[in-house]
């Protein structure tokens, strides 16, 4: 199942869901994130238990998830968020971490990737002799 919008979508999110949805959770999840956006675009990969989302907002996986869960429907097993530009957010998502830029050549992209985030945990991770904070 395809929806079409218009050309204005910047961020593009693959969501995976196992198992997959059904075509009734489709419908319906397309319709609930059409609400929220006229522009999104959605296309369903059943196969594959992989959803892609084109849209003009930011979604958190926290929002799809609840979305999900008003629907009955499986919980999200992977999620990937591909931003303006060809930049994927950061999986460590910390502050100042490095991003992953998808420049279409993904050995040199993971290798360029992989430098950075050594180096950032390098200067950026607390001492292993470092006392554990209590949380309340």
């Amino acid at each position: 199942m395809i929806v079409h919008a218009q050309d204005r979508q910047e961020f593009r999110f693959l969501v995976g869901v196992q198992p997959p949805l059904t075509q009734e959770q489709e419908k319906s999840l397309t319709e609930r994130l059409l609400s929220a956006d006229p522009y999104t675009s959605m296309h369903f990969d059943r196969a594959a238990g992989v959803f892609e989302i084109l849209t003009d907002q930011p979604l958190q996986r926290e929002q799809c998830e609840n979305l999900l869960q008003q629907m009955r429907a499986p919980s999200i097993s992977s999620w990937r968020s591909v931003y303006p530009r060809g930049i994927i957010r950061s999986p460590m998502d910390a502050p100042g971490s490095p991003l992953f830029f998808d420049t279409g050549n993904p050995t040199a992209d993971e290798a360029r990737y992989q430098t950075e985030k050594l180096q950032w945990l390098k200067t950026n991770a607390p001492p292993s002799d470092a006392p554990l904070k209590e949380t309340k």
